[in-house]
């Protein structure tokens, strides 16, 4: 047998474009064929909803009692998991448990409608008809995330991916670039598919949910916001300051002029060099957000570039190889 005319086949789901450099040093495979395609998932609804940390185990109880199919609930530590499972008279399924298999197994047969898991509910967990995937705490990263929240809708039904996080304890300094983009997910008030679709497939186009994809929360309410465009009351005429569609904020001025936003809240008095400098600031930070999207994406084409420059290297010197083994052969 030749070596070189055995072929290999690896798949992954998710693999972020920053990741396949790192990915093809470990497999030390020289110059494979890679072939890609979106990991949008359009049927599912994310959602972040942020709440005092002593308030979460009462909410994950309420979500979960409004819901009558297949629940997915990511506890983090172990305590937790055990503590979430006996309050809501459910499994936990983590690595050292020793009824794992069985908690798993009574969750697949639909003797328990949800349970809760650490991160070892991972490879070979393939379940059609999971509605809900909620973390009761972030995840440790947006990659991971992206993976627990796959586990919803596997069969294109509409399905929810929810995220709960304490405020008191969000953190002020995050310590690398995975937390980084978890947490610009999680706190981002533009929809929530542009990053996911930026880091997991390197889509720069996504902009906001579109039609045929289930509405995110930040889409869902900035299209509420967008309807509210004049408003008027018996004696204050509310005269349009700043009006963006889709994601961005709306301010208004009223009579007394006072800069207000769009839940009517007094943000101060309206100045138009401070209001200009607002905007500014706003188009800085998304200028910022744009240039490093644009940096991941260059240096994904250029790798692509090279992989492609090495594939063609390799095809070649593999179909010299083969020429010459051929020729020994009928030689012999």
């Amino acid at each position: 047998m030749v070596e070189f005319t055995v072929q290999l086949v690896l798949l992954t789901a998710t693999l972020p474009p920053s990741k396949e450099a790192e990915l093809l040093s470990m497999i030390s495979i020289e110059a494979p064929l890679m072939f890609r395609d979106m990991t949008s998932r359009h049927n599912i609804a994310y959602t972040v909803q942020q709440y005092d940390a002593k308030d979460i185990e009462q909410q994950v109880e309420a979500i979960i009692s409004s819901r009558l199919h297949k629940i997915i609930v990511y506890g983090g530590q172990v305590e937790n998991c055990k503590q979430l499972a006996e309050k809501l008279n459910c499994e936990a399924y983590y690595a050292d448990s020793e009824d794992k298999t069985a908690a798993l197994q009574n969750w697949l047969d639909g003797k328990k409608q949800v349970i809760i898991v650490t991160n070892a509910l991972g490879l070979g967990i393939d379940v059609p008809n999971v509605r809900l995937v909620l973390h009761a705490e972030p995840s440790f990263d947006l990659l991971n995330y992206a993976q627990e929240s796959g586990r919803a809708g596997r069969d294109e039904r509409l399905s929810e991916a929810i995220v709960l996080v304490a405020e008191n304890r969000i953190p002020q300094k995050l310590k690398n670039r995975d937390e980084k983009l978890l947490w610009r997910y999680l706190l981002t008030t533009d929809c929530r598919r542009i990053l996911l679709d930026q880091y997991l497939d390197g889509n720069l186009k996504t902009e906001f949910c579109t039609g045929d994809q289930e509405v995110c929360d930040n889409c869902k309410r900035n299209r509420t916001q967008s309807l509210e465009l004049i408003v008027t009351k018996e004696d204050d005429v509310y005269d349009v300051v700043e009006e963006e569609m889709l994601g961005k904020k709306l301010y208004y001025r009223t009579a007394n002029a006072e800069l207000t936003n769009y839940k009517g809240e007094t943000v101060g008095p309206y100045d138009r060099t401070a209001n200009a400098e607002l905007q500014g600031s706003k188009e800085e930070a998304v200028e910022s957000d744009d240039r490093m999207a644009n940096t991941e994406l260059a240096e994904y084409e250029e790798q692509k570039r090279q992989r492609q420059q090495q594939q063609s290297q390799y095809r070649q010197s593999r179909m010299a190889s083969a020429t010459k083994v051929f020729s020994l052969e009928e030689k012999l």
